[in-house]
């Protein structure tokens, strides 16, 4: 809730009083086919101007019968309405709604949609809900990032997603390491490895779980959803800004091979390319640099599933126990980077 409430405190808006009758409506042979209820409903607003309002609504949910229960009610009581819920009823306009846009601007807003959906799924500990917050904050910081939005949102966005970018690594360097050593044959498997490396990263991810949940209970985080909500680009050039960012990979890449940057540079300015494309509708480019930042990945992804077997291999050996299968996931991932490194090589 306090990804909705954002701190505020709750007061009531109104008040709505149901009297329901249910009957079970049977098949030919004795079976229930559906339920139907009748609401006898009472509602009152709360606030500066009460309003009373009284309507009757009716109901029918199938249970074992088929659309032909639907057709026999229509029937006997009419074509069903388009009535909102008893909530959204009552309280009418007081509800605000937020204007929709196209655009860039419209796919910002489903990202700031996304957040809020993924805010109350990491609070549930939801599987794989900090991953998907994370992509849409970045998406939003990508367009931003084109379309010279505010610097200090910008800022505010790279602080979440380096917070949800802790937790979000080390859930999948730890899936991903146990599941090479899960690839090993058993006798390639020496020492205590699978124990260790739950001892490495239980403590890390529960670390890195609480600063999540730090940072989703701060009045810094509730500011800016409230800023993304109400965020408006103004656009100007876009397919100027669009050619900005692909120039961004080229200059990368460039970077990259005279050593002034590395292949994550390329990713990154990859990235923030395919997320602009996705925004401005232009499907190819985007996929172009998805299928590319994929490839970039699992190189990076090796960079990163080196260093911390050979900080474990070290500290195994230190402790007395057998390092070996960490040497060998070591040269696995070695070689993973090399054929990383040889799809880039082929035309993306």
């Amino acid at each position: 809730m306090l990804g909705l409430t954002r701190g505020e405190p709750l007061a009531p808006v109104a008040h709505i009083r149901t009297r329901r009758k249910r009957w079970e409506l049977l098949d030919k042979n004795g079976k229930v086919a559906a339920e139907l209820v009748e609401d006898d409903v009472e509602a009152q607003t709360l606030g500066e101007n009460e309003q009373m309002k009284a309507w009757r609504e009716i109901e029918v949910e199938l249970v074992a019968g088929g659309r032909e229960v639907f057709e026999t009610v229509e029937r006997t009581l009419g074509r069903p309405s388009k009535a909102p819920a008893k909530l959204i009823r009552l309280l009418g306009e007081r509800i605000p709604k937020r204007p929709k846009a196209d655009g860039v601007t419209g796919y910002v807003q489903q990202q700031v949609e996304e957040m809020r959906r993924q805010d109350l799924r990491i609070r549930q500990d939801a599987d794989d809900a900090v991953h998907r917050m994370r992509v849409a904050s970045r998406r939003i910081r990508s367009v931003l990032q084109a379309h010279r939005g505010s610097r200090t949102l910008k800022e505010e966005l790279r602080w979440l997603g380096t917070v949800l970018g802790e937790a979000r690594d080390l859930e999948v360097l730890y899936g991903h390491l146990r599941q090479s050593i899960g690839e090993l044959p058993e006798e390639l498997v020496l020492g205590n490895v699978r124990q260790r490396l739950t001892e490495t990263f239980a403590p890390r991810e529960q670390q890195a779980r609480a600063k999540v949940m730090e940072a989703l209970r701060s009045k810094r985080y509730f500011a800016l959803l409230n800023r993304l909500e109400t965020v408006k680009l103004r656009l100007n050039d876009p397919k100027g800004r669009l050619r900005k960012t692909k120039k961004r990979v080229a200059k990368a890449w460039r970077d990259e091979a005279n050593n002034r940057g590395s292949l994550h540079d390329v990713r990154k300015a990859a990235k923030r390319a395919r997320y602009a494309a996705e925004a401005a509708g232009k499907e190819k480019l985007a996929r172009r640099m998805k299928k590319l930042t994929k490839r970039l990945g699992a190189h990076q992804d090796s960079v990163v599933a080196r260093q911390e077997l050979r900080a474990i291999g070290i500290q195994s050996h230190l402790d007395g126990d057998n390092a070996y299968t960490y040497g060998l996931l070591h040269g696995c991932e070695l070689h993973r980077a090399e054929n990383a490194k040889k799809a880039l090589r082929r035309k993306v």
